[in-house]
């Protein structure tokens, strides 16, 4: 398979910035080559590339497709880490309804991309395992700061059933979900107690509904999918998005 022992040091930081997350990688002397034929030279500091590297990169938009005349490429913020890492980035962004289509198409072919970004686990692990990914348990130590936000217990989730991790899970930025909710009607069926539980909140919409019985007390993403919704679920421990498209 082309392309899938790049430079650690490249992948590590690639990674650190789509993640928005600023490190570096250390690198040991000597004079080497891609597999591109990009050689490199060196010096006390480390390996210097002559010039930059090809870099493919396999990214889903999440359904938010670029205007026409806009590049998903050629951006100010693929500038950033083409420059950090000196790497000449090749995007491949299908559209969201053939994301999955075009995502085994590549992975069948053999030709995969250097960095998949994806939403679909269970197909980066069992490609992972058939040898199309490499393990981040072995590329996370390396990274003197990707390495201090993974956890050990983080890690141990996204293991596969070989023991081995395939794909990193994006980490959270701090935003806490909420629930809006109209004060008006709190005021009137709930005698202005704001609820501050899961419980409390499930006794909330039955008052609404008691006065109110053709309301619909939460309406997640125009009835259609359990997403805007879903902060209620996760109070519970349950993790529902993803379950309409069964």
């Amino acid at each position: 398979m082309k392309h899938l022992k790049k430079l650690i040091s490249i992948i590590l930081i690639i990674f650190l910035i789509m993640a928005f997350i600023s490190g570096c990688t250390s690198t040991s002397g000597g004079k080497s080559s891609t597999d591109k034929g990009t050689t490199t030279t060196t010096s006390g500091d480390g390996v210097k590339p002559t010039q930059p590297v090809k870099f493919t990169m396999f990214f889903g938009n999440a359904g938010i497709a670029f205007p026409d005349d806009i590049d998903p490429a050629n951006n100010p913020f693929i500038k950033v880490f083409e420059k950090a890492a000196n790497v000449d980035v090749e995007m491949v962004m299908p559209s969201y309804t053939e994301f999955q289509t075009k995502l085994y198409l590549v992975l069948s072919t053999g030709d995969i991309p250097d960095l998949v970004h994806c939403w679909h686990k269970a197909d980066i692990d069992r490609y992972g395992i058939e040898g199309a990914f490499l393990d981040w348990k072995e590329l996370l130590p390396k990274s003197t700061i990707l390495k201090t936000y993974y956890s050990e217990e983080a890690i141990k989730l996204m293991e596969t059933t070989d023991g081995k991790v395939y794909g990193l899970n994006v980490l959270g930025n701090g935003n806490v979900h909420g629930t809006g909710i109209r004060i008006d009607l709190v005021n009137e069926v709930n005698n202005g107690k704001m609820p501050q539980t899961p419980d409390e909140l499930y006794e909330f919409f039955k008052n609404i509904k008691a006065k109110y019985p053709h309301a619909v007390p939460v309406a997640p993403n125009s009835g259609k999918s359990f997403y805007r919704a879903n902060s209620l679920f996760n109070a519970f421990g349950v993790q529902v998005w993803g379950l309409q498209r069964r």
